[in-house]
């Protein structure tokens, strides 16, 4: 168990969460430009996701009342082999009963890289994604790059913004309690950030 309060619970996930996690991609994939897949994933093939990415790379997930409601992990950057860097994804659950959800799933993730070799986080989103953009500024991302009319979904062209955040040498232990804070600001509709 990785954080826990009285009612959010973030993890190291699970192959039995993959129905879950498809749960959390469907309306992104089939209701938004936000995520550029156009199939939802099968349960097995994110089984298959979780297994091989905790080979190399942190897959966590948050439950709330024991259902997930968000999950972040990160991915080779692309198919180049580079040990410093890591490709985001992180959603949270439309329907999702509280805020705060994608802070701590991020918090986590960067504590667990405290002893691992990545120096680089990069996100790739799409720039109509606003409150994505806004989510990662918050959190010390910067935007790289911007590339006009790189991707297509829906007959929409879109804009791609890649952002990055460069972790500190030394990560500072973070301690939990149950008289967590969420940020109310933030809204859990759009936070996530994917592969395309």
């Amino acid at each position: 168990m990785l954080f826990q309060s009285s009612s959010l619970h973030l993890r190291t996930a699970n192959l039995s969460d993959a129905a879950g996690i498809q749960r959390i991609y469907r309306p992104y994939i089939l209701n938004t430009t936000y995520n550029l897949e156009v199939e939802v994933p099968s349960v097995e093939s994110l089984e298959e996701r979780i297994a091989n990415t905790q080979i190399q790379y942190p897959f966590i997930v948050a439950e709330y009342e024991n259902q997930v409601v968000g999950f972040c992990y990160l991915s080779n950057f692309y198919h180049y082999n580079i040990p410093s860097a890591g490709l985001l994804s992180i959603y949270v659950a439309e329907d999702a009963p509280i805020r705060g959800i994608g802070h701590e799933l991020f918090t986590s993730l960067e504590f667990m890289l405290a002893d691992t070799p990545i120096q680089t986080i990069i996100s790739s989103i799409v720039a109509n994604n606003i409150r994505s953009i806004r989510f990662h500024e918050k959190h010390g991302f910067t935007e790289m790059l911007r590339i006009p009319n790189l991707a297509q979904k829906e007959q929409h062209f879109l804009d791609i913004v890649w952002m990055q955040k460069s972790l500190p040498a030394t990560i500072p232990y973070i301690q939990y309690s149950d008289s967590l804070e969420f940020d109310m600001e933030m809204d859990t509709e759009t936070i996530m950030a994917e592969i395309f």
